[in-house]
Order: structure tokens, then sequence, then C-alpha cells
């Protein structure tokens, strides 16, 4: 699978940019949801979950682009105050560079802002490149979280070489047809979205039943008002369902 080295960006065909799209965030996404979201992004700000804060931000971001969160410089250190957390705490109090919670803060920060300074050292990428190591030496299928991480990584630095081989990629593939059969349809939807953005020409097979399945969960996550899992699975879709996908030289995060 060498697409993800070849480039970081994906538009489909001609002949298919014009059709009707599986998922429709503009569409489907209603003002009821939107002040939730808001509701919600607002909750984590009053109490300084800002963990909570930035991923529920970020995922208001993708989901719409050109959303207005009113980001001020409290907001902005907090998360790095945040940021600095999990870099401190991993280093501190788990094996030395182990940075999965590090590496997720530092993603959603360049998604929502792709010029925030996140001081990504050489220490600091070791110790994401070992949690990226200990994630391909997984057997579980459920707890193999390879293309979650190789994902942030390629999010903060679009150039570099992850090293995934056939045997990475079949192994994803494996993972994604357990969630399939299993009709979990939350970790499908996450573990399809992080194999798109690894490399946009993946073949996914999302069928009728698999959309089906995700539209479902959303309407289960919005009818219990669980809109931190709403935004995610909402986000996800998003991403599964555009025509086109881009990681900017800068890194970050663009979809159509």
């Amino acid at each position: 699978m060498n697409n993800i080295e070849k480039g970081h960006q994906f538009e489909a065909p001609i002949e298919e940019r014009g059709k009707e799209l599986p998922w429709d965030a503009e569409k489907e996404i209603t003002k009821d949801d939107w002040q939730a979201m808001k509701s919600e992004l607002e909750h984590y700000r009053k109490i300084g979950g800002w963990g909570g804060f930035s991923s529920q931000a970020m995922e208001m971001k993708i989901i719409n682009p050109e959303i207005d969160l009113n980001l001020d410089e409290k907001d902005w250190e907090g998360m790095k105050w945040m940021l600095e957390f999990y870099r401190k705490r991993d280093r501190d109090n788990r094996v030395e560079g182990n940075l999965e919670d590090f590496t997720k803060q530092a993603m959603e920060m360049k998604i929502i802002n792709s010029e925030t300074e996140l001081n990504l050292d050489t220490k600091t990428w070791q110790g994401m490149k070992n949690e990226l190591e200990g994630h391909r030496k997984e057997i579980d299928l459920l707890r193999h979280f390879l293309p979650r991480q190789a994902m942030r990584m390629k999010i903060l630095s679009p150039e570099i070489d992850l090293n995934l081989d056939e045997k990475d990629w079949q192994k994803m593939k494996d993972g994604l047809e357990d969630r399939r059969k299993q009709g979990n349809w939350w970790d499908f939807c996450s573990r399809a979205m992080e194999m798109k953005i690894l490399d946009p020409e993946v073949e996914l097979n999302l069928d009728e039943k698999a959309w089906q399945g995700m539209k479902d969960g959303l309407a289960f996550h919005r009818k219990g008002h669980n809109w931190l899992h709403f935004s995610h699975q909402a986000m996800g879709m998003k991403i599964l369902a555009s025509p086109r996908v881009k990681i900017p030289p800068e890194g970050g995060l663009e979809v159509e």
C-alpha cells in the first residue's frame, strides 16, 4: 500500500464529483444538533476540561470548516496546558516516550489551527514512534490501534515515513472486517476513517449495510444526548463520505 507515500490529497474522478453523497453533513446535522454540540463545547470550557474541549472543537471544525468556535487566548492556553500535561505525565508515569494521549491532543490542536506551535522535538517524536511500534506488535485485532496512532502522526507531519507495509495494511483490514461482522459501527466508523486519512484510495467496502449501521449509531447518540460521541461519529462519516480529503504540507486536515 504505497499511496500514502505518494501524496496526501485525494480527489474523486470528475464523473463522481456530481454524485449525491452517501451521507451529507449539511443536510443531516440539524440546528438542534449544532446547538447541542456548542453547549457541549461550552461545558468543557467552563469546567476546564481541555482534553474534551479540544476533541469537541476539532470534530465540529471538521464537520463544518466554516464554523466560528470563538476560541480565545484562554482556550488556547488551556489546550496547551493539557498538551504539556500529557507530555510530562507520559514521560514521568508510564514507559518513557509513550505519548499516545499527547499525540491525540497535538493532532486535535493541529487540525483546529495548522499554525499552532506544538514543540515537537526529537524526544517527543521518538516517543510517538515508540507508541506506533507498540501498536504494530499487538496481536488482538480489537486492540490493534496502529491506524489510529499512524493517522495522528501523519496529520502532524505529512512527510513522515510510517513504514506501513502490506502486513500492517492487512491487519488493519482484518480489524475493520471484525468490527463489521460484530455490527460495532462506532469502532467501524473510526477505523475506516483512520484508514482513509492514511490512504484515501484504500478500499473500505462501504456498502449500504455499513452506512445504515453508522446512521443508526448516529441516531442512537443523538437520542441519548451523547454529544461527544455524536460529534465523533458525525466527523467520521463526513470524512468517509467526502470526495476530497487532504493533509496540507504544514499538517492538519482538510475535508471537502
